[in-house]
């Protein structure tokens, strides 16, 4: 257990334990070893969203100089918990869209991260499923529910000017739907 003199870091998301390994070596690479100069607080709800609050309020209650999240209804939890506390995201579609910035550039608050959205993406992507599949009229799009719409919504529009029917369904993981 590395002492309160360390760094600690807390990293929360929603899904199984990923292999960290590699951001550990990012972090080795800067000088942080953890055991020494860095502890990391693992928390993985492995599907289990209901659990995100709780993980949420015991990485503060840990007393964790950072909170790194994957997702936003990971940020969502994490930001219930603490308004001081960073939180660094990844993988959030659109933080503008999904209520998590103000604004890309100055994020606000104490939540801040990267995202690799292109509103683009989505008609580039359909373009190519019509260059293997001509003729094709009907799109079904799958969204998350937990998060804002604006993915699928991209997509629906992206659909309907290249003249294609979308039927958007957004469903919740990893049940009900």
């Amino acid at each position: 257990m590395p002492s309160r003199d360390t760094a600690r870091i807390g990293v929360m998301i929603a899904g199984p334990a990923p292999p960290i390994e590699g951001f550990r070596e990012g972090l080795r690479d800067l000088g942080w070893i953890e055991g020494r100069s860095l502890g990391l607080e693992l928390r993985a709800a492995e599907g289990r969203l209901d659990r995100l609050p709780g993980f949420a309020a015991e990485l503060v209650g840990l007393g964790v100089d950072l909170i790194a999240v994957i997702g936003a209804v990971t940020v969502r939890a994490a930001r219930r918990a603490t308004s001081t506390i960073p939180i660094v995201f990844t993988v959030v579609v659109e933080p503008v869209g999904d209520g998590l910035a103000a604004d890309l550039r100055h994020p606000g608050g104490n939540v801040t991260g990267v995202t690799t959205f292109d509103p683009r993406q989505a008609r580039t992507q359909l373009e190519f499923l019509a260059a293997v599949r001509p003729g094709f009229s009907r799109v079904a799009i799958l969204s998350d529910a937990g998060v804002s719409g604006c993915l699928s919504e991209s997509n629906r529009d992206a659909a309907r000017a290249l003249g294609l029917r979308p039927q958007v369904i957004r469903v919740r993981a990893p049940s009900p739907d």
